[in-house]
């Protein structure tokens, strides 16, 4: 069903390519070994055809309306989104300048650090200091219509811009490893890299590559179909296009200072640059909605394959490097499945995130602090790029 598309785009992308020479319920212990031991299978089909419409709604995520009209008047309680604060400036809502809210979310309760199935209210508050912060101090209730909430304290979330995964592939490339867009990088006099999040074809039977705005499109700047994307990325000694070209800048999501989905962009491809196989898994292109305390892994530039676990879904800023404070809705918040490691790092912004045991696409990563990760869930993501389905094997 593929192939045909595949083949189709080779052709059609050869006159653009010339472009390049102008201008968590399973062993966890297994699937560790899963995600971080490199592949040995060669294999790479190009299957797929699970559309979008298949997809449980994004929104979701298997919370119920009392639980989400709850957190509708949590937020009222705050006075509003718009009341909440990017990381570092003060609130009016607390005793000391040194806190602000700056998000909600509901998610799984923690109780003495450990991880709870409990569902709770989540506040999240930026913290300059140690000390806890209660509801009574944030001037809130704490029990909202039956619903318990929980105070968190949570360091700045920025963009993840930043082994097998960094180093040049024989062409064609996996997924999850270096790339970056090389036109952006000599405009702006910088290295930079991210990650090639997966294969897919478009709406328009374009077949494209995946990964972030920020690491595609350059945050907003990227110049479609004109702007060049290297594997690996210059951050990790990649050259010029006419050697380490693979893709041309397709499509962006734009990002705004509210109110943001995702941040996702696609590049124009070919089969003979990149394969839908990632460094340590094969990826069952079918993607499904993600659920809270779901067990995920992904490949990634900087930190390879890890895991994680959904922990909650928030709305909260993440602060971009040229864009500054960008507001963004109903985002998954992951922490590492092992709370000694880290879930990703800089320069893993774009990977494909997928659910551990099935391997099936669940969400985009594109932001982080070192504890937690953002991610955009993956249905929105299919929605927002006019995405038809990925490619792999099941």
């Amino acid at each position: 069903m593929a192939k045909p598309t595949s083949k189709k785009k080779s052709e059609s992308v050869k006159e653009l390519s010339e472009n390049f020479s102008d201008g968590y319920s399973e062993n966890v212990n297994q699937l560790n070994t899963d995600f971080t031991t490199q592949s040995t299978t060669n294999s790479h089909g190009l299957k797929g055809g699970f559309s979008v419409e298949s997809i449980v709604s994004p929104d979701s995520f298997g919370i119920s309306d009392d639980f989400i009209e709850a957190l509708e008047e949590l937020q009222s309680q705050l006075g509003g989104a718009s009341a909440f604060r990017a990381f570092g400036e003060s609130s009016s809502l607390v005793e000391t300048d040194q806190t602000s809210v700056v998000g909600t979310g509901i998610g799984l309760a923690t109780k003495s650090n450990f991880l709870n199935s409990e569902l709770t209210l989540k506040v999240f508050v930026d913290s300059f200091q140690q000390s806890s912060i209660s509801t009574d101090m944030l001037g809130i209730e704490g029990n909202v219509r039956g619903k318990s909430v929980e105070v968190e304290s949570i360091e700045e979330i920025r963009t993840l811009q930043g082994n097998p995964f960094r180093t040049r592939h024989s062409r064609p490339v996996p997924c999850g490893i270096s790339i970056g867009n090389y036109d952006a990088c000599m405009r702006r006099g910088i290295r930079d890299a991210g990650t090639l999040g997966g294969v897919l074809v478009r709406s328009n039977g374009n077949l494209c590559i995946l990964s972030n705005n920020h690491v595609l499109a350059d945050s907003n700047s990227g110049r479609k179909r004109v702007d060049r994307i290297i594997q690996q990325g210059l951050l990790d000694g990649g050259r010029a296009p006419e050697q380490d070209g693979i893709a041309i800048l397709e499509d962006f999501v734009e990002l705004r200072s509210s109110g943001n989905l995702v941040d996702a962009a696609v590049a124009f491809t070919a089969s003979r640059y990149v394969k839908p196989e990632f460094v340590t898994y094969t990826l069952d292109p079918r993607p499904i909605a993600p659920q809270l305390g779901m067990l995920v892994g992904k490949n990634g530039r900087t930190t390879g394959g890890t895991l994680g676990i959904i922990h909650d879904i928030v709305s909260i800023p993440v602060s971009n490097p040229y864009l500054g404070t960008l507001g963004f809705s109903n985002q998954l918040l992951i922490r590492p499945a092992n709370p000694n490691s880290t879930f990703s790092a800089a320069g893993d912004s774009g990977s494909l995130i997928v659910a551990a045991s099935s391997k099936r696409p669940v969400a985009l990563l594109f932001a982080g602090n070192g504890q937690v990760t953002l991610a955009n869930p993956i249905g929105t993501v299919m929605s927002e790029l006019n995405i038809d389905r990925f490619l792999g094997e099941y």
